[in-house]
């Protein structure tokens, strides 16, 4: 949502209690807060982003760039493949 939201709704959007209590890392499946941000970005028919992937440091692992759905995708794609190196 950053880029076509307010700063106020995205600090609404981030205290709404719609993630899981439990850490949200690799939780990409019908994720409440990713298709809330989905939801906003068609009302206004986004057509690209670019993302940064980050670990639980805060560190830079990917970044990702193009139409909507598909970079959104390899994006989780960088995260599986990251996920599979730890427990």
């Amino acid at each position: 949502m950053p880029g076509v939201v307010s700063l106020d709704t995205l600090k609404i959007h981030h205290s709404l209690p719609i993630h899981p209590y439990d850490p949200a890392i690799n939780y990409f499946e019908d994720n409440p807060f990713h298709l809330v941000a989905l939801e906003a970005a068609r009302m206004v028919k986004v057509c690209f982003i670019l993302n940064v992937v980050q670990d639980i440091h805060k560190q830079i692992m990917g970044a990702v760039a193009g139409e909507l759905k598909q970079a959104h995708l390899d994006g989780v794609e960088i995260c599986r493949r990251a996920r599979r190196h730890f427990p």
